[in-house]
């Protein structure tokens, strides 16, 4: 018994270790792209956003680049609070970025082992090897892409022996019968995380192990994608109005969807199941399906989404920026 306790402590270390080092590899290449084409990436987001459409491809360019729809929706929203993007134009950026953060799972989930030594060791080569900023950026930004799928890897190799686990299949079988405590549960690690990203990898590892059955994981993905829209908005508390009003349409969009993909669990993984045979594309599946579905939903309600947002957060009396010398009362 004993042993069996060891084992099962250092499969946990195991796995927070792998979880770790999957978030530092999306550090890596959010910070390493920042730091490389950072002054040219905010500036095109602000100039690719003549048109809702081009506003979309734009955030999901921009997410791919940085594998992370938090970073894109941080920029975007101090774009809006500065006038630099018609809010609108905004929030088409917001439906593109969570499609990016879609397309970069998949790319994820590509079961190429020889891939992640490859991009680790041509990342520290290209880092060792530059002498100016953008070089090393683009460097630091591969290493992380390695350390992403090396960390994938790892997680796989965990969750293995995790399948013949009487806690875990008991815990499972809790969430499964909880598909609202699930939702929770998926939202808090992706909030803790700042990445839904990595929540829906994590489920899809999980999913291919035979660990989750397919509702729980769809139910998993939406709570993913409902927390990962928390931390855009904590973010730019104190950016402004607009800022405030871009974030927080944001999280009632993926709230909105994710509470219907949640009630819906059941008859939509039946359907995925019916077109996927391998268990571990289906949360990637349910993910995608999610993104572009808020897309066409809610593309052509940008305008009522502003308005309702103008409502739910009115300007303040008091200017917001800048320093106020003239006193009111001796105006006359």
């Amino acid at each position: 018994i004993c042993w069996e306790n060891m084992h099962s402590t250092v499969q946990l270390i195991d796995l927070l270790g792998a979880g770790a080092l999957l978030l530092w590899g999306l550090r890596l290449i959010k910070t390493g792209v920042m730091r490389a084409f950072g002054a040219s990436l905010r500036l095109w987001i602000a100039r690719g956003t003549g048109n809702r459409f081009a506003a979309v491809l734009s955030g999901i360019m921009a997410t791919l680049a940085l594998q992370s729809s938090t970073a894109t929706a941080v920029i975007t929203a101090s774009f809006a609070a500065n006038g630099a993007i018609k809010p609108r134009m905004g929030q088409a950026v917001m439906l593109g970025a969570n499609v990016g953060t879609s397309i970069a799972a998949v790319i994820l989930s590509l079961d190429v082992h020889w891939f992640s030594s490859a991009t680790i060791l041509i990342g520290v080569t290209i880092f060792s090897l530059s002498k100016y900023a953008r070089g090393k950026g683009v460097g630091r930004a591969v290493l992380g892409l390695g350390l992403m799928l090396l960390a994938l890897q790892l997680v796989g190799n965990v969750t293995g022996p995790l399948r013949e686990s009487e806690v875990m299949i008991a815990i499972l079988s809790g969430l499964g019968d909880a598909p609202a405590f699930a939702l929770i549960l998926a939202a808090l690690l992706a909030f803790v995380s700042s990445s839904s990203l990595a929540v829906v990898l994590f489920v899809a590892l999980l999913a291919s192990s035979g660990i989750v059955p397919a509702p729980l994981a769809v139910t998993l993905v939406a709570g993913a994608n409902l927390g990962g829209a928390i931390p855009p908005l904590l973010a730019v508390m104190g950016e402004g109005t607009e800022a405030r009003r871009l974030t927080l349409s944001n999280l009632v969009v993926r709230a909105i969807g994710a509470i219907a993909l949640t009630i819906s669990a059941v008859p939509v993984a039946g359907i995925l199941e019916g077109f996927l045979p391998d268990a571990g594309t289906l949360p990637i599946a349910a993910h995608i399906g999610f993104n572009l579905a808020l897309l066409v939903v809610f593309l052509p309600l940008l305008g009522p989404i502003g308005r309702l947002a103008e409502l739910a957060v009115p300007k303040p009396a008091t200017p917001e920026r800048g320093v106020r010398y003239l006193d009111d009362s001796i105006l006359d």
